[in-house]
């Protein structure tokens, strides 16, 4: 099961208990070759590297195959990977009897250790989490270069627009080629959502006239005002993400685009795991 779509819970003092966790480039999981740590140790049968000893059994009480830290405020689990990395996705098993406490649980990636690490970019949250596994996909567009067609003012909130034109685009370079999965959109709150009727999603490795000639993923039919709408791309390949209004003139407003995909070439050795 996948989900990038997770609103938060807030969260103050729990147990936090792991089960399994697995860091993803592609298909490889490179959480195996890294050192765990976390705040603090219930006991000693819940070590942190016990979160990817590869043991999926849920019962915390029979295997000793789970992590588990006191029961306090912020509680976190870290694993330092030993090198920078491009992670397109985070699985996670939870504890099969009292699952309802992840709910809330943040993921957090970046290269700081300031603040135990706790402080780097948010990447998912987990609402609620059954003693299944789950995979979270995650934004590929946060570490890209956005642009597009013209910018209507400095738009100091958090949605972005051109100026009223033929042809508006907007656009993020992912600094690499994925396959994208999906691309997840939101519309303006207030009003005129109607403005991104008959927007297209294209995707690509081409800058030609500025990327609005790269294969068309979909076409956006209607997003309701404020709503997040997710779209498939059934694993296009691109570098190049971009939302163009053809043919008519209009703003492109957008107030949040994200993009899920995998790395069609992975930059790693992959000698490193055993391969």
């Amino acid at each position: 099961m996948t989900n990038h779509s997770y609103y938060y819970c807030g969260v103050t003092g729990i147990f936090l208990l792991f089960l399994r966790v697995t860091v993803q480039i592609g298909k490889y999981n490179v959480a195996l070759r890294g050192v765990a740590s976390q705040s603090s140790l219930w006991d000693l049968w819940c070590s942190p590297s016990k979160v990817f000893d590869g043991n999926r059994n849920s019962n915390f009480n029979s295997c000793g195959s789970c992590s588990s830290t006191e029961f306090n405020t912020n509680p976190w689990w870290r694993v330092d990977l030993l090198d920078v990395y491009r992670v397109t996705a985070v699985t996670i098993t939870n504890r099969g009897d009292v699952p309802e406490r992840l709910d809330g649980a943040e993921i957090r990636i970046g290269n700081s250790l300031e603040n135990n690490g706790i402080n780097n970019p948010r990447s998912s949250q987990i609402c609620h989490l059954m003693q299944h596994s789950i995979t979270l996909l995650l934004d590929v567009a946060l570490r890209g270069v956005a642009s597009q067609s013209s910018l209507w003012d400095l738009c100091g909130g958090s949605c972005s627009s051109t100026v009223f034109n033929t042809n508006t685009w907007w656009r993020v370079d992912l600094l690499d080629v994925y396959r994208v999965t999906a691309v997840t959109i939101t519309s303006r709150g207030d009003v005129v959502p109607e403005r991104l009727d008959g927007a297209e999603i294209r995707i690509g490795n081409s800058l030609e006239n500025n990327g609005i000639n790269n294969p068309r993923c979909v076409v956006i039919s209607h997003i309701p005002a404020g709503e997040t709408h997710t779209f498939q791309c059934n694993e296009m390949e691109g570098r190049y993400v971009v939302v163009l209004i053809p043919d008519r003139k209009e703003y492109l407003t957008l107030c949040e685009v994200e993009v899920y995909g995998t790395p069609r070439l992975l930059d790693v050795g992959l000698h490193g795991f055993g391969l």
